[in-house]
């Protein structure tokens, strides 16, 4: 979707529509309803308008803004493909016995081969403080780092992009996952 706008301010269906087009957008991703977008019009100057679309969904904010250089404002992250999955260890420290971490043959899971004998348990979270994303897409956070989403947790401030991101790394993870 490309909002360019001369100076004229949006009208009620447009701002509407632009609250459905961020719905649909990233509907695979965050549930959001039309109550959690507030657009605004605001005039720069160059006989453009910057449209910017504000999210607030409980604590988490994230805000996207047009501008004549990048007109896709609308497109949250798309994990799989926006961000490349490494570790910074492949075991768990102090679990020298476990198989560790390996990608599955389709590489869209991540898999923690662990041993049981052991007889300690271990979470999701322990996996996910080896985790770290990158990605080489401008505008993306890169070195995003597994142990953000036990901060969140810890009541640290954490922005919607943090969150989706971290969602869809433990998705990576999912307990039929850990083997």
């Amino acid at each position: 979707m490309c909002i360019v706008r001369q100076h004229m301010n949006l009208t009620t269906d447009e701002i509407s529509k632009v609250k459905q087009a961020f719905i649909n957008a990233n509907r695979d991703v965050i549930t959001l309803a039309e109550g959690d977008i507030s657009v605004t019009n605001t005039p720069n100057g160059a006989n453009v308008s910057t449209i910017t679309v504000n999210i607030n969904k409980g604590r988490l904010t994230k805000s996207f803004a047009s501008n004549l250089a990048n007109m896709n404002f609308l497109r949250w992250v798309n994990f799989p493909q926006d961000y490349t999955v490494t570790w910074t260890n492949a075991k768990i420290a102090n679990r020298p016995t476990d198989g560790g971490l390996s990608w599955s043959d389709d590489h869209k899971s991540l898999i923690y081969r662990y041993d049981a004998t052991l007889g300690t348990q271990i979470t999701t979270n322990d996996i996910l403080t080896m985790l770290k994303a990158s990605t080489t897409v401008p505008g993306l956070r890169n070195n995003i780092t597994g142990n953000e989403k036990a901060q969140a947790e810890a009541g640290e401030d954490q922005t919607i992009e943090q969150l989706v991101i971290h969602k869809q790394m433990h998705h990576l993870m999912a307990k039929d996952n850990i083997r």
